[in-house]
């Protein structure tokens, strides 16, 4: 299937990471991670604090199917919403990056290098992948010497990811998902999908977790991940650092990328608040 791609030559929707990202002086790089590369893009270099928190924005999980038995040749988003997300963040509150997921953004010769299709259905939250992740995120905080710790921002799939990083790491002081699949099992048994039996599943990690803040936002009508995984998730974590808002008119993709700076700006003032 991988080999069929004759051309190394990049689509629209490869280069979208380039057009979003040009209007606001963000820098675009690869990181070797394992044995993937991964794409990453930085806010323009500030002067920081020492102690100063990177805020690091997750992508989904892209375009895994093209239809209900169909894999994808290639998963990379059509459209980027984590980087959407990662671009209307404060620059001031510390350094923003975002990082994309294993397999996305890579010419077909670097696919059938690195990639098969497990790694974006049935292990896309498997441990290679998120150990890879994991490596770029070292990279990417160690650009930023000030840096000592970590705020998570994962979309869709890219919540999963924050969460299994969250669990293994001590630098991590918040986690915010996006529409998020917080428990693929619950969710591949409500949704009557093949169960992704190569993944990490956050909820198992929930001893790990409890201790670290955590925002979810979820849409009422969201019929991508609906909401009932993610109060599965909330009650397996039973934190009272944990908060979970279901937004009335939101689904999977709208209208989160509209609406995040306000999202955000409310979500800081009950952080502010519960401290």
């Amino acid at each position: 299937m991988l080999s069929a791609c004759a051309s190394d030559a990049l689509t629209p929707r490869h280069r979208k990471p380039d057009v979003l990202t040009r209007a606001q002086a963000w820098s675009l790089r690869p990181i070797a991670a394992g044995s993937f590369s991964l794409r990453a893009a930085l806010s323009p270099p500030a002067a920081h604090s020492e102690g100063a928190v990177l805020s690091l924005y997750l992508e989904g999980d892209g375009m895994a199917f093209l239809g209900p038995r169909e894999i994808s040749p290639d998963p990379t988003p059509s459209d980027p919403t984590a980087l959407r997300l990662a671009l209307q963040h404060p620059v001031n509150q510390g350094p923003v990056a975002w990082l994309a997921r294993p397999c996305h953004y890579l010419t077909p010769t670097q696919m059938q290098r690195q990639c098969h299709p497990r790694l974006w259905t049935s292990h896309r939250f498997g441990e290679a992948a998120v150990a890879a992740m994991n490596q770029a995120l070292d990279q990417l905080k160690a650009a930023y010497p000030e840096v000592q710790s970590l705020h998570l921002y994962g979309y869709s799939g890219g919540a999963a990811v924050a969460l299994l990083l969250a669990a293994r790491r001590d630098d991590v002081t918040r986690v915010t998902t996006i529409a998020g699949n917080l428990d693929h099992q619950t969710w591949s048994e409500g949704e009557h999908l093949a169960p992704l039996r190569g993944s990490l599943n956050p909820v198992d990690f929930v001893d790990r977790l409890r201790s670290i803040p955590q925002w979810h936002w979820v849409g009422a009508r969201d019929d991508v991940v609906p909401p009932y995984v993610a109060r599965r998730y909330m009650r397996a974590l039973n934190s009272p650092r944990a908060h979970l808002r279901i937004m009335s008119a939101f689904d999977h993709h709208c209208c989160w990328a509209e609406q995040w700076p306000r999202l955000l700006g409310e979500q800081t003032q009950s952080a502010a608040a519960a401290r």
